[in-house]
C-alpha cells in the first residue's frame, strides 16, 4: 500500500510539474506589453507596443526628440513590425526572431533577447538588435522595460 501511495504521489508531482511549464508557456500568447520610451535620455516622447498573437507577435515604436528637424541628434522615429511565427519562451527567457534583409537582398533573422519577472508583470528586452541602420539609435534603447497590460 505505502509503494502505491509513495508511486500516485510521484506521478502527481511529475503531472504538476508539466502542467505548470505549459501554462507558463502558454501564458505570453495574446498578451500586450507597452514600455514608455520618454524615460530614456534623448527621447522627449515616444512608447513602444508589443503584442504577442497565438502565432507571432505585432511590435510598434514611436519615439520623438522635440528639436527641429535639422539640429544634431534629431529623432523621430516609427516602427511597426508583424511577424508570424515562433516566439521562443522558457521562463524566464524570451527570444523574439525579427527578420531583416541584408545588403544583398538575404534576410537575416535577428532576435531580441528579454526577461520575464518573476511575477510575470514586466519584461526587460536587452536590445533590438536589428531594428535599426543608425547605432546609436540601437545604443539609445537598451533594457528597455515592458509591463503588461
Amino acid at each position: 500500500m505505502k509503494k502505491i501511495l509513495t508511486i500516485a504521489v510521484a506521478l502527481s508531482a511529475v503531472i504538476f510539474s508539466l502542467s505548470s511549464c505549459t501554462d507558463i508557456n502558454e501564458s505570453i500568447k495574446n498578451t500586450r506589453w507597452t514600455a514608455d520610451l520618454s524615460v530614456y535620455d534623448g527621447i522627449d516622447t515616444g512608447e513602444a507596443v508589443l503584442s504577442f498573437t497565438s502565432n507571432g507577435y505585432r511590435f510598434q515604436l514611436t519615439a520623438r526628440k522635440e528639436e527641429r528637424p535639422e539640429s544634431p541628434g534629431y529623432i523621430n522615429s516609427e516602427f511597426s513590425v508583424k511577424h508570424i511565427g515562433d516566439i521562443f519562451y522558457e521562463y524566464p527567457i524570451v527570444r523574439i526572431p525579427y527578420l531583416k534583409k541584408d545588403g544583398n537582398g538575404n534576410e537575416v533573422t535577428y532576435y531580441w533577447t528579454g526577461t520575464v519577472s518573476e511575477d510575470g508583470k514586466q519584461m526587460t528586452i536587452n536590445e533590438f538588435d536589428g531594428l535599426f541602420f543608425d547605432s546609436s539609435m540601437t545604443e539609445l534603447f537598451r533594457n528597455v522595460v515592458f509591463t503588461r497590460q
